[in-house]
């Protein structure tokens, strides 16, 4: 699953929901973050992107 550091869900919420179904590797990447429009202010320049891979449970 992807997800980024800018969602609803935290990193370590999202780890524990996963958990539930099994086993969890994350890999990370970071990113130039997107911008629309150069009038707007950003706090940040830069977002990571993880790949959370879970090996379900039977």
């Amino acid at each position: 699953m992807s997800y980024n550091d800018e969602g609803v869900i935290g990193f370590d919420e999202m780890r524990r929901i996963l958990r539930e179904r099994g086993s969890v590797k994350t890999y990370k990447q970071k990113y130039t973050r997107f911008k629309a429009d150069n009038g707007r202010a950003y706090k940040r320049d830069a977002t990571v992107e993880y790949l959370h891979y879970v090996r379900v449970r039977e």
